[in-house]
């Protein structure tokens, strides 16, 4: 019960990180802030578990490639969030990067497909075709784009995350080499930007950016905590939960959905939760 109970705590965590970086603007700098603070925030949590073990030369270089996912995934979120409402934009990224992970896993990987992963790949077929709205002023092409450019990236280093990980890199180590990996690129490419915005930041919401850092950090550590004490399935399922979450603060900013993006909203969260079992 106790990694269950983690399991739902890392989902809201991701889910309430995601809101806030979603309410804060110069968008690259803040996310270079956040991003930064996550890092180290699983820096200083590594000594307590287990520490920074590489594993194997693969297990090095898989490491390293999830962080240049990474890097495109930070970016591409950040784009999301500039031209894309919340709710919806985060269960497209999910939800197709969820299908994209089962579709990769099943095909190079030797994953079997049950019925339940076959199922549940329809259904997020089916939901992300019926989330994004028909009405340009709730979700436009572009945000379109780039929440599914984002769940592309989203799958990228979560099929390398499991290669590292089969390698002997532990867990919060595959965390922190992959961060140090995207961070550093993240910087490259907004660096004259993001640092020239730095000053428009208003100073009180720097706590918020710093919380939202540890938020980042964190959901991803108790995710494999879980992880390692539940069933694969289980943990999968319940990570997946940050997409109701994601809904609940949708509706604290405003955002109201049609009968339509509610159907197609369920149908990810449905889909997401048959591929884990």
């Amino acid at each position: 019960m106790r990694a269950e109970i983690i399991l739902v705590a890392s989902a809201f965590f991701h889910s309430a990180w995601n809101f806030i970086f979603k309410r804060l603007d110069p968008k690259h700098s803040v996310l270079l802030l956040v991003v930064t603070t996550a890092t180290l925030t699983s820096i200083c949590v590594a000594p307590f578990t287990g520490g920074l073990k590489i594993g194997t030369t693969m297990g090095l270089v898989f490491t390293i490639t999830a962080g240049l996912f990474e890097a495109g995934y930070f970016h591409s979120l950040s784009r999301t969030y500039e031209t894309a409402p919340f709710g919806i934009s985060y269960s497209i990224m999910r939800g197709g990067a969820m299908l994209l992970v089962t579709i990769i896993s099943v095909s190079f990987l030797s994953e079997p497909l049950s019925t339940f992963k076959l199922i549940g790949m329809s259904l997020l077929v089916l939901g992300i075709f019926l989330t994004p709205s028909k009405d340009k002023d709730t979700l436009s092409r572009t945000g379109l784009f780039w929440a599914l450019s984002c769940s592309c990236f989203i799958a990228g280093y979560h099929i390398f995350y499991g290669l590292a990980l089969a390698e002997g890199v532990s867990q919060v180590g595959l965390f922190v080499l992959s961060m140090l990996t995207s961070v550093p690129f993240l910087a490259l490419k907004s660096r004259a930007a993001a640092l020239k915005d730095m000053k428009k930041i208003e100073s009180k919401n720097y706590r918020w950016i710093i919380f939202a850092g540890i938020l980042s950090g964190s959901s991803f550590i108790f995710f494999l905590y879980g992880l390692k004490n539940s069933y694969a399935g289980v943990a999968i399922s319940l990570r997946n939960t940050s997409i109701l979450f994601s809904q609940g603060f949708a509706w604290w900013l405003g955002e109201r959905l049609t009968k339509a993006q509610w159907l197609g909203i369920g149908a990810i969260f449905l889909g997401a939760l048959l591929i884990g079992q």
